[in-house]
């Protein structure tokens, strides 16, 4: 719960939400498979008066979405970021896995929310699909970076092997697929990171 200051006339609230989950990957023999990164958490951003403002605001934080788990298994959303009804920011959308069964695309980012700026988040990168030359690798689907930056790379796996996407780091962004090369194993998607709110306040001296 955020309340204000004694004697603080304006505030700025600037919100980000959780970044997405990525895709995990379910691999099989002669082929790369390797998911999608999750979306990155929108901007919002809003300057607003202590009458606005009232006794107090509700602050809730985005959570990260989760990777997938190991096998055939998306990720999942970001959760919204708010500052009651006067500053909101959507999560990141869930990266696909990758598979024969289904396209390994990147979550798209989140929309964009409630405030006086407000921006969509980045979208994951596709997973990749190689069933020509194993020998030649490409990385799974990175995370979409938020205002705060910290989205995971994409991850290589060398022939016969799995690796899990990483987790993303710093605030509202997206994890990295998972990938696997030449394998019948499974690997899970990374996760993506929470949102923040970051409030500045401004009084007379």
């Amino acid at each position: 719960t955020y309340t204000a200051s004694v004697g603080m006339l304006y505030v700025i609230f600037e919100a980000v939400g959780g970044g997405g989950g990525a895709g995990s990957a379910q691999g099989t023999t002669a082929v790369i498979f390797s998911g999608g990164g999750g979306g990155s958490g929108g901007y919002s951003r809003t300057l607003t008066t202590t009458g606005a403002v009232g006794a107090s605001q509700t602050i809730t934080i985005g959570a990260n979405g989760t990777g997938g788990a190991s096998g055939s298994n998306d990720g999942t959303s970001g959760g919204t970021t708010s500052v009651g009804s006067l500053c909101v920011a959507l999560g990141g959308g869930p990266g696909k896995y990758g598979s024969a069964s289904q396209v390994p695309t990147g979550g798209a980012g989140g929309a964009p929310g409630t405030g006086d700026v407000i921006a969509a988040g980045m979208a994951g990168l596709p997973g990749f699909y190689n069933a020509v030359n194993n020998s030649i690798t490409f990385p799974s689907g990175g995370g979409g970076n938020s205002y705060f930056g910290g989205s995971a790379q994409g991850v290589n796996a060398a022939g016969g092997a799995n690796v899990a996407g990483s987790n993303a780091s710093n605030y509202g962004s997206g994890g990295s697929g998972a990938a696997t090369n030449n394998t019948t194993s499974a690997a899970a998607g990374g996760n993506g990171s929470s949102g923040i709110v970051v409030i500045t306040e401004f009084a007379p001296q």
